[in-house]
């Protein structure tokens, strides 16, 4: 049965190479990551793809940090990813993260990892090294928090400092401002600059921009028309529209009398003390 799962661990693992590590200096279990070269079909990805290492069976203690400090040894490392499950990505150690608004995937247990050098020589040099003995993951510099430390840690990260947060914020809208207004200005520029042909590009954009030619807007306008069109008749201007005016508001004071009564009625009905 052992020599089954040998034979079955080693059919799943191929063209990967071990990576040993453990935990701590007196940490007697160890356990063993796997890497290769990655190899990829994305378009974005062919530039950088000879230059990365695919690394699976990443622990939940391995920290970003703990990657650098590993693989770094045989390279400079320009780039870390680290995902939940293979695949395509649109973050990067590289961009610039918020302290205090973490990337959307939150990543638990085991995970996958993306190194890439700043040369091709890197891999080479990683590949031909035979790690025998496990590389430690926490050491007395780098530190791994763990159990009631790593939690209270969480804590006190989901709770900042007011002050801090909204100096972040304020330094956030400024930077997005400013992008929009150059992208503004460019895109301005664009349109009044001819192109090759000499065509200049016409955009809605003006003091009276166009509106989609669909039915809802349609009807929307139509009962504008319609509210300015009342707006503009004239009332009380001719002498049958103030007589029939006056009949319609002697009406109205005479049903609202008529209804008065019948209240007035129905309370005297209701009522419960009669001295008489």
């Amino acid at each position: 049965m052992a020599a089954a799962s040998t034979k079955l661990q080693k059919e799943l693992n191929i063209g990967f190479s071990a990576f040993p590590v453990k935990f701590s200096h007196e940490s007697d279990a160890g356990h063993v990551m796997y890497f290769k070269e990655h190899v990829t079909k994305e378009p974005s990805q062919l530039e950088v793809s000879n230059r990365t290492v695919f690394v699976i069976n990443v622990p939940p203690y391995c920290t970003q940090e703990c990657l650098e400090r590993l693989f770094g040894c045989y390279g400079e490392i320009e780039d870390i990813v680290v995902q939940q499950t293979p695949g395509p990505s649109v973050t990067s150690s590289n961009l610039k993260t918020s302290q205090y608004f973490p990337p959307i995937e939150k990543i638990t247990g085991f995970h996958v990892a993306y190194v890439t050098y700043e040369d091709a020589d890197s891999i080479e040099r990683l590949k031909k090294k035979k790690i025998k003995d496990p590389k430690v993951l926490s050491t007395s510099k780098s530190h791994i928090a763990t159990g009631l430390e790593k939690w209270c840690n969480e804590y006190r990260n989901e709770r900042p400092d007011v002050d801090l947060l909204q100096k972040e914020i304020d330094e956030f809208m400024l930077a997005y401002d400013k992008d929009n207004k150059k992208k503004e200005e460019k895109k301005k520029k664009s349109e009044e600059e001819p192109d090759d042909e000499g065509w200049i590009t016409v955009s809605r954009k003006g003091p009276k921009p166009g509106v989609a030619r669909t039915e809802k807007n349609q009807t929307r306008t139509l009962i504008k028309e319609s509210q300015k069109r009342k707006r503009k008749e004239l009332s009380n201007f001719y002498t049958f529209q103030m007589r029939e005016t006056k009949r319609e508001h002697i009406a109205e004071l005479r049903k609202k009398f008529e209804e008065d009564k019948r209240k007035i009625a129905e309370m005297k009905v209701a009522r419960k003390f009669k001295p008489y």
